[in-house]
């Protein structure tokens, strides 16, 4: 049996479908079985678990062959730091506990910094903490931003013909569908031929700047002139916050993004062919609506 954490998620999700599509046993977790019907329909075993129960979760880990585990994150929650590192350290003593041999683990490209910027620090800390643990052969994947984080840009270009960001506008920096990240993932989970603690890198089909990502979704939405406005760091951290966002995610956000403006996260990863995966931006934009939602 393998476990799948955030199984409602882009990532998640996908990594359920790909193992059951190799007819796999797969149980997923989520806090209500109502929001997983689509993979219980399809064979999945569903439990309802709430991530800091680290009794419950232990229990369902065990005689688990491998687990998919990651930090889910909550833009909205006052403070941010502190629930991602409640959420790592239960599920990490749930896996100590349970002793699951297999685990592969959501981080991010910059997680290996002691100073990893913005949200990514508490990446960095969930490694260590996957890291220390005996006994337990974990891979690490560090993808970079996801193409489905332009779902809100998606919206935005529908409704008013252009999006804002604090990334340079012209700045092409790796960018990957969570269909590759998923397939990498399922992948790990019942590979056997590796040990101990290990990294994979994600960078994508290709570099992408803002204003290309732009045009693209723009052009495959039938807008006319879709625009992209490069926002000062406080003014994104403000638009965020206006949106609900928390002000310390809002932060933790603008902080990464002068991360990728620096090149601090992606100048000291080269692209090779093992860290390249195949979904280009065009095949994103295709799959998407006009009303901005995957059709």
């Amino acid at each position: 049996m393998i476990t799948v954490m955030g199984a409602r998620g882009h990532v998640g999700n996908k990594i359920a479908h790909f193992l059951l599509d190799d007819g796999l046993p797969v149980r997923v977790l989520g806090r209500s079985a109502r929001t997983l019907d689509d993979l219980a329909e399809r064979g999945a075993e569903v439990q309802e678990c709430d991530l800091l129960d680290t009794t419950r979760l232990a229990e369902l880990l065990r005689e688990c062959s491998a687990l998919f585990a990651m930090v889910p994150s909550n833009p909205f929650t006052e403070n941010y730091s502190a629930e991602q590192d409640r959420f790592g350290v239960s599920f990490t003593s749930a896996i100590s506990v349970s002793k699951v041999p297999t685990v592969v683990t959501l981080s991010s490209l910059g997680a290996d910094r002691l100073d990893a910027p913005g949200v990514i620090g508490a990446l960095h800390r969930q490694e260590a903490r996957l890291r220390a643990l005996t006994g337990v052969r974990v891979t690490a994947l560090r993808p970079v931003s996801f193409f489905e984080n332009l779902l809100a840009a998606v919206d935005q270009l529908v409704q008013q013909g252009s999006h804002v960001d604090s990334i340079v506008s012209d700045l092409p920096i790796p960018m990957i569908s969570t269909s590759d990240i998923a397939a990498a993932a399922a992948d790990a989970l019942v590979d056997p031929d590796w040990d101990g603690y290990a990294v994979r890198e994600l960078l994508g089909e290709r570099d992408v700047s803002y204003i290309e990502a732009t045009t693209i979704l723009g052009r495959h939405l039938g807008i006319a002139d879709p625009r992209y406005v490069q926002l000062s760091y406080a003014d994104m951290a403000s638009v965020l916050t206006t949106i609900g966002f928390s002000l310390e995610y809002s932060h933790h956000y603008v902080d990464m993004t002068r991360a990728f403006n620096s090149g601090e996260l992606t100048e000291p990863v080269p692209r090779t062919s093992a860290n390249t995966t195949a979904t280009s931006i065009e095949s994103f934009a295709a799959s998407l609506s006009v009303a901005g939602s995957p059709s």
